[in-house]
């Protein structure tokens, strides 16, 4: 096996529409010394045609006989991967040209750095830029305490990151249950685990298509519950001072939003107990206690507010 051999994971279900796309970006990759798994969950569309017209032999194929779900799908291919390196693509994103090369470079002769990860371009499916995403990290190397905090902060995203293999598929058993915060789950154990240092690129190779048919908009209430019952299991762990504070932080804010989204849809009786819930565990954030106390009080303002 070659050292620099990445494993593009790449599972897909039911959107033959954005996976001969991915599929595109990835063999046209400066960096050529790649395998790319394409985990079918026994899609019902055209999905096996469409992988049919790739006659790349770096291309592998695998679909499983019934549907097994997002994170058994996503596992499966991280237990077939062969590559010192691992990426997760999703089947409606793409990857820039030097999107492997500029991570693979940044890892290379540095073993205890296990992610490489960028800013990235969100576009819609006709491929108009809607927004940049900015990691809002110094450029540069981050150690553990660094990588914990661009957890935290939603800055490191799954896709735009070349993770290295080993400490990915140590993690993996322990993290299937995350569901959809699967890779909330990943980055924390990495950060938390000290597997090692990170990298922030300056780059923007990485493109995210937003549509509704996403899972983090279609079942938000469940990415709000899952993630923050992670956060609440990871508190629970025998933490250093500063990242249990780092995290009480960053589950009250996911607690706020949650109750800002709930009023939003005029649900203020069931937003308060989010917003009570932010003020217990960060007394120090001033919005959940606004949050809190408008929704006793002045419930219409809290709705008017959210839906801004």
């Amino acid at each position: 096996m070659s050292r620099e051999l990445v494993s593009v994971i790449l599972p897909t279900y039911n959107r033959s529409w954005g996976l001969r796309l991915a599929m595109r970006s990835v063999l046209a990759q400066e960096h050529e010394d790649f395998e790319l798994l394409v985990v079918d969950d026994a899609s019902p569309d055209d999905t096996p045609r469409v992988v049919a017209e790739v006659t790349d032999s770096r291309l592998r194929y695998v679909r499983q006989p019934t549907n097994v779900g997002m994170t058994r799908n996503w596992g499966h291919g991280v237990s077939l991967a062969r590559g010192e390196y691992l990426v997760f693509l999703a089947d409606d994103d793409q990857l820039g040209p030097g999107f492997l090369s500029r991570r693979v470079a940044a890892l290379r002769g540095h073993p205890s750095r296990v992610v490489a990860f960028s800013d990235y371009e969100v576009r819609d499916r006709e491929g108009a830029l809607l927004r940049v995403h900015h990691t809002g990290l110094p450029e540069g190397v981050l150690d553990s305490p660094g990588l914990l905090r661009a957890a935290l902060s939603n800055a490191w995203f799954v896709g735009a990151a070349l993770y290295r293999r080993a400490p990915v598929a140590a993690c993996w058993p322990r993290i299937q249950g995350d569901d959809l915060v699967l890779d909330l789950g990943l980055h924390l154990r990495l950060a938390l685990e000290k597997w090692g240092e990170g990298v922030n690129l300056a780059a923007r190779d990485f493109i995210m298509t937003e549509h509704p048919g996403q899972n983090s908009q279609a079942r938000l209430q469940t990415v709000y519950a899952q993630a923050s019952a992670l956060l609440e299991r990871t508190l629970g762990a025998n933490l250093p001072r500063e990242s249990a504070g780092l995290l009480r932080q960053k589950l009250a804010s996911w607690e706020l939003s949650w109750g800002r989204e709930l009023a939003r849809e005029g649900r203020v009786s069931e937003a308060r107990p989010h917003f009570l819930k932010a003020v217990r565990t960060w007394p120090r954030m001033r919005s959940a206690w606004n949050h809190a106390l408008a929704s006793w009080l002045l419930p219409r303002l809290v709705v008017a507010s959210a839906r801004r």
